[in-house]
């Protein structure tokens, strides 16, 4: 993956910004039935604690959201509008 193009999602991150940042985020939080999306508590939430309350281990979702981002961006470049 080219590093310029890399989507870093990090346990740090809040869940808000995550899905200011990649809204195609939104996909992995239905899936997983984390309800960040709307909530108010979205701007004050790591990931690792929108993790913690829904009973999900911070590294699995933190894959399947990088994956998820990483897959959605390989599927929207130039070589597909050709």
């Amino acid at each position: 993956m080219n590093t310029m193009n890399a989507h870093v999602i990090t346990p740090d991150l809040t869940t808000s910004e995550i899905l200011r940042k990649w809204p195609e985020a939104i996909a992995v939080f239905s899936e997983n039935k984390m309800t960040c999306i709307g909530c108010y508590m979205s701007v004050f939430d790591t990931l690792a604690d929108a993790a913690i309350v829904h009973n999900i281990e911070v590294d699995q979702i933190v894959a399947a959201l990088n994956e998820h981002i990483a897959a959605a961006k390989s599927h929207y470049t130039e070589e597909n509008y050709e």
